[in-house]
């Protein structure tokens, strides 16, 4: 295949819908693949017609496992690479690059998500169980716009207890909170703003919500976000 150059091609072990617009895969793991919670890769079908069809998708599981997990949200623009994704099986063969940085872990703090913007979170804080760190100096807030639309709820409940908290913009729901990200919720829900902070989403939500932090006291060098500002 011509165009993009990937190091790797590997089959579709799993593909699983989670919600309307949301598939899990789970696809090989090259021999001697490496790679760190948070982190990402680019990926694109090896078919004809997918040559300069590339994007990138954050790896939601943790190294131990023998297969790599993505799940993904799909596009209706039949000319996507997602929705040419969804329409494959599992065998079908993908191609992928080594794993590059999105959101390197820094140190206690609050992670601050909407939509799939939970993804690079995830195995973050799986991976801070596995080593044993206190999850009770972490908070995730995590926006979306209804309840269904909520990624991995048990599992963030499980690591994460009383300190997740979901907020819903368009809906209500029983022990979530209805609203937006603003200055007044992010000042009414955190109380220390010297800590670390985490923000993945939409451009303009990473971005008002970065001003909103900077705004209440928070030094820039203590928010990362996935879009540069």
């Amino acid at each position: 295949m011509s165009g993009f150059i990937f190091p790797y091609r590997v089959k579709i072990l799993q593909k699983k819908k989670i919600n309307q617009s949301v598939i899990r895969f789970q696809i090989e793991k090259p021999y001697g693949y490496k790679f760190e919670p948070g982190q990402a890769i680019d990926l694109s079908i090896d078919q004809k017609g997918y040559e300069l069809d590339v994007a990138p998708f954050t790896i939601t599981n943790t190294n131990d496992n023998s297969f790599l997990e993505l799940y993904i949200k799909i596009s209706p623009n039949r000319d996507s690479l997602s929705y040419g994704l969804a329409s494959l099986n599992t065998g079908a063969v993908l191609q992928i690059t080594e794993p590059w940085d999105t959101y390197k872990y820094q140190g206690s703090g609050v992670f601050i998500a909407a939509g799939t913007g939970i993804m690079p979170f995830l195995p973050i804080l799986k991976s801070l169980v596995t080593e044993s760190k206190i999850l009770k100096d972490h908070k995730l807030i995590y926006a979306n716009k209804r309840q269904k639309d909520i990624l991995f709820k048990n599992q963030l409940t499980r690591l994460l207890g009383k300190n997740y908290i979901n907020i819903l913009s368009t809906s209500k729901a029983r022990d979530m909170i209805s609203g937006r990200v603003d200055l007044p919720f992010l000042k009414e829900q955190i109380k220390n703003f010297n800590q670390h902070f985490y923000i993945c989403g939409p451009k303009k939500f990473e971005g008002d919500v970065r001003k909103y932090l900077i705004q209440l006291g928070v030094k820039k060098g203590y928010i990362q976000t996935g879009y540069n500002f």
